[in-house]
């Protein structure tokens, strides 16, 4: 599934048996087809995503009283309280009732929800319990993976930094000068630093929906 970012089409969704051709999620597209001529390129389609997504959240109201939504392609689940109630089958738990809903969902947590998306974002389905190991988790992310502005993207990358460690370790005086408040925000919401402010989903008074058979 291929969106496009100005004048440059990029990978935003594949099948994980596209996965061992070196395809990955962010690949310009021209790079992909380099590595499979054959690919077949499929156009994004952001309303069907979202009210994809919609289902995803009414089915986890039912798992955490703190659902948010993370469009275009994600749904955020405050676990902390029903790790108990779900057991230490919970991924399997969550997998199986999007599986359920017709979807199929690749899993992070960690302990900001920051985090949790770029792991998601990344394909590293992992769980992180606490901050302490978080930034040895996060460290050899690419920065792509990061909600960076295009700007801050370039820049970083004319300096040569390509990983999110090697972002941490810049002085942060200098990433102030050059990009502003808001980079210095996002990273202290990863490390947990400083809170997220997240809406709340509301699941509809009312549910209404078709199958269509063949």
């Amino acid at each position: 599934v291929v969106d496009q970012r100005g004048s440059q089409r990029w990978i935003c969704g594949f099948p994980a048996t596209l996965s061992e051709t070196g395809i990955h999620q962010g690949q310009a597209l021209a790079a992909a087809y380099a590595l499979l001529p054959q690919l077949r390129a499929l156009p994004r389609q952001l309303p069907a995503e979202r009210q994809s997504l919609l289902q995803v959240a009414s089915w986890a109201c039912q798992l955490s009283s703190r659902v948010c939504l993370q469009a275009p392609d994600m749904v955020l689940l405050e676990l902390s309280g029903s790790l108990r109630l779900l057991g230490e089958d919970w991924r399997q738990v969550i997998k199986q009732g999007v599986r359920d809903t017709g979807f199929a969902a690749g899993l992070a947590a960690a302990p900001t929800p920051a985090a949790s998306r770029i792991l998601a974002r990344a394909g590293s389905y992992r769980l992180v319990q606490s901050l302490n190991p978080l930034p040895g988790a996060l460290r050899r992310l690419p920065l792509p993976y990061l909600e960076l502005t295009d700007d801050v993207q370039s820049g970083l990358a004319s300096l040569g930094v390509s990983e999110l460690g090697e972002l941490l370790a810049m002085p942060r005086d200098g990433l102030l000068r050059r990009y502003g408040k808001p980079l210095l925000d996002h990273l202290d919401q990863i490390q947990g630093r400083a809170a997220e402010r997240l809406t709340a989903y509301q699941p509809p008074q009312q549910f209404e929906s078709t199958l269509e058979l063949a």
